[in-house]
């Protein structure tokens, strides 16, 4: 099946111990990544014999020829893959319009949560107040494009508080699937749940077409056409009394609502809609972690990562089994695991289906890939193709990418771990126990205890940090000004 550029979050699964590294750690980006590799010129790379003395081998900072095919399977990070489902995912005046649309908080509605007047404590504002989320607020830049405001430090809040953390954005365009539990196909069309979700940005689609005629005209209708006119109170909904009036499902007895207009007047809206979702998708996918201090080490520079780091490499890809499902340049396999997360926290469901949720969600979903606004409904189709229920999806959730995830903590879809030290413990005990703590399904059967040393936990937590990209380019990290391009 195809991958079409279509998540984020920290470790979604490891493994049992496993002497001689993981047999599966090539997994589906080490295809991409060789292609990647070969168009490079040829890489010097470090001596795998180099400073392996006795000390370092005791040490067990020494990688070996089979650690080395595993280790190039993992770096370097290529391009994003294509996108056939969004024509205009690689145009720079839509990436800019994205942009401009990402750092807008005029696209959301009321807020709900009395939590939200505590300002001070990472609230948004006072309840029934509009205009105050934009997607930056809880996928902060400064922050991995992830939520280190709202408090409690564990779900995050928008008009309310959601049931998950919000995933970090680093590398988002290299998903398959998006959500913690995939219920998304394609990016552009991830974008487009939040905005009428009443946790998150608690606005509607028929607001949206309204908000961008006044604010941002000009630029979607050079890249898309003209905009509809939307003045005609008896064929549109009045969201400038009510923008939750704007979106299916509202059932607002006395007023008219999305579900009640004509099928030709909702198709408009949709595709406005959804080509607000494709220049969001065309910016994210520029929001790309690359150039750590990990992949400089793979392309030749020794002294990229010291030694504490190098030992927890040797156990990411070796005896901590990390690998089995953080592989590939991404650091995913992209798939969904349970880890036996507790649903525990003052905003957390108390049972989440995880994936056996998403997948019913995602297959009926009509603005997605395969749907009638896809540009390439085909490779939808091909993308959904097989995909049912199974047992094992109960409670499973999709495991992160790990480039740059240092900066974006908390962790885990419940956000319960606040440092990457906590996320180690938890899978040095091989997850959570039923007996102990509640979550649905059964967890993955791999997970066992690892028994870790302290030094041992210390140096994986090392190398994670060594995943860290560099910056990115200033320009990406705030809105475009009125009229003006995304960075070049």
């Amino acid at each position: 099946m195809r991958r079409f550029g279509i998540a984020l979050w920290f470790v979604g699964c490891t493994a049992s111990p496993l002497g001689g590294g993981p047999p599966d750690a090539a997994g589906p980006d080490a295809a991409a990544a060789r292609d990647a590799r070969d168009q490079d010129a040829p890489r010097a790379e470090p001596d795998v014999s180099a400073g392996c003395g006795e000390a370092e081998r005791s040490a067990g900072v020494c990688l070996s020829e089979r650690d080395w095919e595993i280790v190039r399977t993992l770096s370097p990070l290529p391009p994003p893959p294509a996108d056939p489902t969004n024509a205009y995912a690689d145009r720079q005046d839509a990436a800019a319009l994205g942009q401009r649309l990402f750092f807008d908080p005029r696209l959301s509605g009321p807020l709900l949560a009395p939590e939200n007047g505590l300002e001070a404590d990472g609230g948004n504002g006072p309840v029934g107040a509009a205009g105050r989320v934009s997607c930056a607020r809880c996928h902060a830049p400064e922050h991995g494009f992830s939520d280190a405001r709202s408090y409690p430090p564990q779900t995050s809040l928008g008009a309310g508080f959601t049931p998950r953390h919000s995933p970090a954005l680093l590398n988002v365009a290299h998903q398959r699937w998006f959500f913690w539990d995939g219920r998304k196909d394609a990016l552009w069309s991830q974008t487009l749940g939040p905005i009428e979700s009443p946790l998150e940005h608690n606005f509607s689609r028929v607001a949206v077409v309204r908000a961008l005629f006044r604010h941002h005209r000009a630029e979607y209708e050079a890249i898309f056409g003209p905009l509809p006119d939307l003045s005609d109170l008896a064929r549109f909904p009045d969201t400038d009394r009510d923008p939750t009036t704007g979106r299916p499902g509202a059932a607002h007895p006395d007023a008219l609502d999305y579900d009640e207009m004509a099928p030709e007047d909702q198709a408009l809206v949709d595709r406005v809609f959804v080509n607000v979702g494709k220049a969001l998708a065309a910016y994210l996918r520029r929001l790309e972690s690359r150039d750590s201090r990990f992949d400089r080490f793979v392309a030749g520079q020794s002294s990229a990562l010291d030694r504490i780091e190098r030992q927890g490499l040797v156990l990411f890809i070796g005896r901590a089994g990390c690998v089995r499902c953080h592989r590939g340049p991404t650091f995913s396999d992209g798939e969904f695991h349970n880890d036996g997360v507790a649903q525990d926290g003052l905003h957390v469901a108390r049972r989440d289906l995880g994936r056996a949720g998403g997948i019913p969600v995602v297959l009926a979903d009509p603005l997605g890939a395969a749907g009638a606004f896809s540009d390439d409904p085909s490779a939808g189709r091909a993308h959904l193709a097989g995909l049912s229920v199974q047992a094992a999806d109960v409670g499973a959730f999709k495991t992160p990418g790990l480039r740059g995830v240092a900066a974006s903590p908390p962790y885990f879809h419940t956000g319960y771990a606040p440092t990457l030290d906590d996320v180690v413990r938890a899978y040095d005990k091989g997850g959570g126990d039923s007996s102990v703590v509640s979550f649905a399904g059964d967890k993955d059967a791999r997970l066992l205890p690892l028994h870790l040393s302290e030094a041992e936990r210390a140096a994986l937590v090392a190398f994670l940090r060594a995943l860290e990209g560099a910056p990115l380019d200033r320009c990406l990290l705030a809105p475009t000004t009125q009229g003006g391009l995304a960075c070049r």
